[in-house]
């Protein structure tokens, strides 16, 4: 499964002023290191361990407090991290390390703490949901050399992408490798930020590193504009982090929502990219309903796309034709046209008959005695996601006579629920895309949770053979065979992409740039 992208990691940032000053908004420029920002997030990002979060929010918190061997640009380049130089091939890599690379605990980066790492999560027991998705679940070895400051990885099978799948993967110094518990509460990292106190649920403090200067492209913490510390909130209302972003309360926030023209039409500091909003997923595991794929195909059809769109993105954006978004994405071909089928509410209750559903006195479909009810999840933190989900659940109820249970959920508990082997409801309206097709590949085969990734249980052995061929490909050169898979994916109703926008992260008294649809954290300028 890709690191899950879920909505919900949306991030805002506030600007809080610096000790001894007076009760201004806005963020505090004026000397060295000395403003301070607040990042907040719509959902708590749950597991802190870098290895062991799935969700968007986690991943952002991470990023502040933990560095990868390279890291992605917003535009999809590959720029040095711990890593100064490397060489590479379609199976494997060889890194030489930054020299000087400093754990938050003073302890100097060697290639050993790194192989550690991976040989952690490649262990089963440790059940890292990187294993299978950003690492591939076929295996790999790994070799150190602390004399040279070299690392090298080598998998089992080529993948075309192998530097842009390692800038995922974020580095645990050695005195937490094998004992977690730490970053529950704390971090014990590399990153520009060390996290000094969290209170989970509310917030997670971070204090800059003096002295980091091994980040992406060579960045560090020295800049006079660059803040010294990072409140990372909670925070659940879009349209009130906008009001608060106009007000001067806020310094950075991402909207998606119809609070974006009015923040435009103020001529905000911004960067963009393109964003899923939101996937359906069917829980297709063995004696569930929707193990049936013509049963899954006829909610397809009977799903009026451009409406759920334009509910689920407040009418500023539109249906979405492929499975992979973040900006930067090397493969962001149309997948859908011409497989997925329209809208067709005649054909889908044709479709339900032959398969022996039929509508009873009732008014709802029933086979063998047994009622045609599904459950319906979507995430529960945002207007247009609960109006979309509703919106859904009822063009198939008045249409299909299909019995629908609805149950919004935060984003956290949605990816519980698909962390629990085939029970987590029947459909999901949510999201778990990647800028990489083949980081979705655990997602869409192989082994369910707790063992794999696969979550909605997906068999299709047409995917699974176009994958393996796509592997074998370099980089853009791969992705008619990756484009070829996905296809397989919608013409099984594996899965259907929604809707998809342009999302925007404003800024006010702060500038930033932006990689896989969030504020790379060395990037943050006060002023």
């Amino acid at each position: 499964m890709p690191t899950i992208k879920y909505w919900q990691g949306l991030l805002v940032v506030a600007a809080v002023v610096a000790a001894g000053t007076a009760c201004s908004t806005g963020a505090d420029s004026s000397s060295g290191t000395g403003g301070s920002v607040r990042y907040a997030i719509r959902s708590d990002p749950g597991a802190l361990d870098p290895s062991a979060s799935t969700n968007s929010a986690g991943q952002q918190v991470a990023g502040l407090a933990y560095d990868a061997l390279v890291a992605l640009t917003g535009d999809g380049k590959i720029v040095s991290n711990l890593a100064k130089s490397w060489t590479f091939d379609a199976s494997s890599a060889t890194f030489t390390l930054n020299k000087g690379v400093k754990c938050d605990d003073g302890h100097a980066l060697t290639a050993s703490d790194i192989a550690k790492n991976f040989d952690w999560i490649k262990n089963p027991a440790n059940h890292s949901p990187l294993l299978g998705s950003v690492l591939p679940g076929s295996g790999y070895t790994t070799t150190a050399d602390d004399a040279t400051g070299t690392f090298a990885i080598k998998y089992a099978e080529p993948s075309g992408f192998i530097l842009e799948q390692l800038s995922k993967v974020l580095i645990v110094c050695p005195s937490s490798i094998g004992n977690r518990a730490k970053l529950a509460t704390g971090s014990d990292g590399t990153g520009p930020f060390k996290l000094t106190s969290a209170v989970p649920g509310k917030s997670y403090d971070f204090t800059v590193r003096d002295g980091y200067t091994w980040g992406p492209g060579g960045a560090g913490t020295g800049d006079a504009k660059f803040p010294h510390k990072v409140t990372v909130v909670v925070s659940t209302n879009e349209t009130t982090a906008a009001n608060q972003l106009l007000s001067g309360e806020l310094n950075i926030a991402d909207i998606r929502g119809p609070d974006t023209p009015r923040l435009k039409d103020r001529k905000l500091f911004e960067r963009g990219y393109f964003h899923i909003t939101s996937e359906l997923f069917f829980n297709q595991a063995q004696g569930r309903l929707l193990a049936d794929e013509g049963l899954r195909k006829a909610l397809v059809q009977g799903v009026a796309l451009d409406q759920v769109a334009k509910v689920n993105t407040g009418n500023l954006g539109s249906v979405a034709t492929r499975l992979t978004d973040g900006g930067g994405e090397p493969c962001a071909d149309d997948v859908t046209t011409g497989v997925v089928p329209a809208y067709d509410v005649t054909a889908a209750n044709a479709a339900l008959d032959r398969l022996g559903w039929r509508t009873g006195a009732d008014g709802k479909r029933v086979k063998d005695g047994k009622p045609l009810e599904l459950t319906l999840i979507y995430p529960s933190n945002a207007q247009s996601s609960v109006s979309a989900g509703q919106l859904l659940a009822s063009l198939w109820e008045q249409n299909l006579h299909i019995a629908i249970r609805t149950q919004p959920l935060t984003p956290a508990a949605i990816d519980g629920k698909w962390s629990q082997a085939g029970n987590w409801g029947d459909v999901a309206l949510a999201r778990a895309s990647d800028q990489l097709p083949s980081n979705l590949v655990g997602q869409f085969s192989g082994a369910t949770p707790p063992n794999g990734t696969n979550f909605s249980a997906v068999a299709n052995a047409k995917y699974r053979d176009l994958a393996g061929r796509a592997y074998g490909q370099p980089g853009q050169q791969s992705c008619a065979l990756w484009n070829e898979a996905a296809k397989a994916l919608l013409s099984a109703a594996n899965v259907l992409p929604v809707a998809a926008q342009n999302s925007t992260i404003f800024g006010n008294g702060v500038t930033f740039e932006v990689g896989a649809g969030a504020v790379i954290p060395t990037s943050l300028r006060l002023g």
